[in-house]
């Protein structure tokens, strides 16, 4: 899947996306127009977020899918899913992406956000075979 980034400032950002800690001042990790591959999606307190790779430190990180466009809606079929039909200890309500990140104990989900060593190997796994299987589709 690939999203192209239409903005990058707060200012621009529902007020659902406010509520979750940002400011109209906020600026994420993003270039607008760039393009990006999502390597999860995150339903989190009711916004949908995407993990790409952010632009200030090559590093995963969610960013809310309000910020991008979607080119390319192709999701890969390795995916997996998992909703939490009772609100997860850690906020996010559904997760699709690779099979780690979409396990329901969410403990790759929560080392990912926490930079974990170990979670970041698998992350940079699983880019690299969405990257590869992304290539192979054109």
């Amino acid at each position: 899947m690939k999203v192209q980034c239409t903005h990058r400032n707060g200012d621009r950002i529902p007020d659902k996306v406010i509520a979750l800690g940002n400011t109209p001042d906020s600026r994420f990790p993003i270039r607008f127009d760039a393009k990006y591959t999502v390597y999860a999606i995150c339903l989190w307190q009711g916004v949908l977020h995407y993990l790409v790779i952010n632009d200030h430190n090559r590093r995963p990180d969610w960013i809310p899918a309000c910020f991008f466009n979607i080119v390319d809606g192709h999701i890969p079929d390795s995916w997996s899913c998992y909703y939490w039909r009772e609100e997860s200890p850690f906020g996010a309500e559904a997760i699709f992406g690779y099979e780690e990140i979409a396990k329901p104990d969410g403990i790759h989900y929560v080392n990912l956000i926490e930079r974990e060593d170990d979670a970041m190997r698998v992350f940079d796994r699983r880019r690299q075979e969405i990257d590869d299987a992304a290539i192979d589709l054109q």
